[in-house]
């Protein structure tokens, strides 16, 4: 849902609902929105960045020069006790604990909506992960977030660095491409990184298992007040029309 503003604070309000609750932040419909803006006319041309109010705070944006791209501000990651348990969480998966890479954590990491970040070895393990609603509702709601994005530096597309996927105790369609998921990630990636860069940026391939295949960026970056991290990529639009309420 897309408002115009009401003050100067910021450019665009958004507000994300599902079929059954209001989220405070969603990165790809906002993507879409931003899409179908600069389609309208709503982003003046020399517009390099914008601000949108959200459920979760003021959101900056970053936008290309040719508007085709956007990054979008997550909120500040809070980053929870690593789960050391990993035999126990990968059977959750319907995986064996030697499918996890050992050098590093099972940890739940927020930036917006609460994701357990779960290391895989391969894209033969990433791909054979189950999903049991049961035992990942369970787990995580013990790990205080909503859902798991699991990973593998083993990609398809050589142009990227990871291959993810977005797995959430509910049923219905795994999601394709979950750009807040992506935002813990990256935060994560960063936190963990062996060298002492003072920002990354990530290609991320998600979507291939159920034949919608995407491709989200990263950029996270530490600022004096802590990391932050930009998520986001680019659309188009499907379909047009009217709608009467």
């Amino acid at each position: 849902m897309l408002s115009a503003p009401q003050n100067s604070d910021f450019d665009f309000e958004l507000r994300y609902f599902t079929p059954t609750e209001e989220v405070s932040l969603a990165i790809h419909p906002t993507i879409a929105a931003l899409v179908s803006l600069n389609q309208e006319g709503y982003l003046d041309s020399h517009t390099t960045t914008c601000i949108l109010k959200t459920k979760s705070g003021n959101r900056h944006v970053d936008i290309n020069k040719y508007k085709t791209s956007f990054l979008v501000e997550a909120v500040p990651p809070k980053f929870y006790p690593v789960l050391d348990n990993r035999s126990a969480v990968a059977n959750v998966f319907g995986l064996d604990e030697n499918d996890l890479l050992t050098n590093l954590p099972i940890q739940p990491v927020d930036t917006g909506l609460g994701h357990l970040i779960v290391p895989v070895t391969s894209l033969n393990a990433l791909m054979k992960a189950k999903r049991n609603i049961s035992a990942l509702e369970e787990l995580c709601f013990n790990a205080g977030v909503r859902e798991a994005q699991l990973f593998t530096f083993d990609v398809y597309n050589n142009k990227c660095d990871v291959h993810t996927r977005n797995i959430c105790p509910r049923e219905g369609i795994e999601d394709p491409g979950c750009g807040v998921g992506n935002a813990a990630l990256g935060a994560y990636l960063f936190k963990h990184r062996e060298d002492n860069k003072s920002e990354l940026f990530i290609q991320a391939e998600q979507g291939i298992i159920n034949s919608m295949p995407c491709v989200i960026h990263t950029h996270v970056f530490h600022e004096k007040d802590g990391i932050r991290v930009r998520v986001g990529g680019t659309g188009k639009t499907m379909m047009t029309g009217t709608l009467k309420i």
